[in-house]
């Protein structure tokens, strides 16, 4: 009578397998958790810009500092400023903020061909409305202010 004694453990085409799965389970994860931070720093992004465009049109609504108050879009930063227009502006006045490098602004389509909007004095209007869009590669947000001074947005 032969006893056999049985062997455990896993072959090599096992572990293969598990380790393949383990990879293809990583590879998704990463995908799925890159997207969604990119995804964060679009609304965070467009938030901040929004209220900083609201900031704005509060100061000139209220006529701080006797001045309308406008807002500056450039590819890569946004800058609040004092004045009837970026060129002729109070620069110690300015309140500028750097865009994350994985947002950019594009696309600014405001009345009269201007890269910045500005908020009249006492009532809070533009003649410079239209909109700015924020991407951030795959996705865009896009921001509207229209001649009363309200601001909407809304993905692309």
């Amino acid at each position: 009578m032969k006893i056999t004694q049985k062997q455990k453990g896993f072959t090599l085409m096992e572990l293969l397998i598990v380790i393949g799965i383990l990879a293809i389970i990583t590879a998704s994860f990463t995908f799925m958790q890159s997207n969604a931070i990119s995804g964060t720093y679009l609304r965070t992004s467009t938030s901040q810009i929004i209220q900083t465009i609201r900031l704005a049109q509060t100061r000139a609504t209220t006529r701080y500092k006797d001045s309308a108050w406008g807002v500056y879009f450039a590819a890569d930063q946004y800058t609040m400023f004092k004045g009837n227009d970026y060129t002729s502006r109070d620069q110690s006045e300015d309140d500028k903020n750097e865009l994350h490098t994985s947002v950019s602004l594009g696309n600014i389509s405001l009345n009269g061909g201007t890269d910045y909007i500005v908020f009249e004095k006492s009532t809070g209007e533009t003649t410079n409305y239209g909109s700015v869009q924020i991407t951030n590669g795959s996705r865009t947000m896009n921001i509207s202010i229209n001649s009363k001074g309200l601001i909407e947005q809304n993905e692309i």
